[in-house]
């Protein structure tokens, strides 16, 4: 038994972890044939009521989950895409989706936008739902990194903005005075086209990243409901396309 494995027996070693523990194992366990649950679903069944307890946490990186538990982070991830494939609703991917995009750290290299999603559902569910709106994301071999192309941002939006958070982010740039259509899409593709171009020039990459990352908080913070104002720089990137 490694170290760090060990270092769970305290923490489920409380009364109230203990017996929430002990009860969700009885419940999932017996609730068939004895023996009847196979091996795949016993682990879930441990991992899932490990999270429920606050023995592990959910939004914990792979690694930490899988030096807990002594396996390969492999498996770690694997029981991590089973969990939030069973617990999470669509409004919570979908709510999940824009935290993870609009907060992630982000790379502008040549004319795609490179950035670090470790959630595998949240992973899949950007990879999947870009498709549908023609954007086709690289996939790096960790598989925890997505690059899609700048120009198609607004596209790339498309697929995971409600129609309210559209709304409003076109309300806030109207307000700004920096979008004369409603087409949030076409904006927001003509403003990474920009950001790309800026890219490609000497001395221009770290410019178009705080651009980048100026942009990615002002739709965060929209999308979640606030009303933020419009940066120099951002009114300037876009009354310039």
């Amino acid at each position: 038994m490694t170290t760090a494995l060990a270092g769970l027996k305290p923490r489920l070693s409380k009364d109230a972890a203990a017996a929430a523990f002990g009860k969700g194992f009885a419940e999932g366990y017996f609730s068939q044939a004895f023996g009847a649950l196979p091996k795949t679903e016993v682990d879930f069944l441990v991992f899932r009521l490990l999270i429920e307890t606050g023995v592990l946490s959910r939004d914990a990186p792979i690694y930490e989950l899988a030096r807990n538990l002594n396996i390969t982070p492999a498996k770690a991830r694997n029981l991590l895409f089973q969990f939030q494939l069973r617990t999470m609703s669509e409004a919570d991917v979908d709510d999940s989706i824009i935290i993870a995009v609009t907060t992630a750290k982000f790379s502008v290299d040549g004319q795609r936008l490179s950035f670090g999603i470790e959630s595998p559902l949240i992973r899949s569910a950007i990879d999947a739902r870009s498709k549908t709106k023609g954007v086709f994301a690289e996939i790096s071999l960790s598989g925890d990194i997505l690059s899609v192309p700048v120009g198609q941002l607004g596209d790339f939006f498309e697929a995971f903005l409600s129609d309210a958070q559209a709304e409003a982010l076109v309300a806030r740039l109207r307000k700004a005075k920096v979008l004369e259509a409603t087409d949030l899409r076409k904006a927001l593709n003509a403003v990474g086209a920009s950001v790309a171009k800026g890219a490609a020039s000497a001395g221009g990459k770290a410019v178009a990243e705080n651009h980048v990352s100026d942009l990615m908080a002002f739709i965060g913070q929209t999308a979640s409901g606030a009303a933020p104002g419009l940066s120099k720089a951002l009114i300037t990137l876009f009354t310039s396309v």
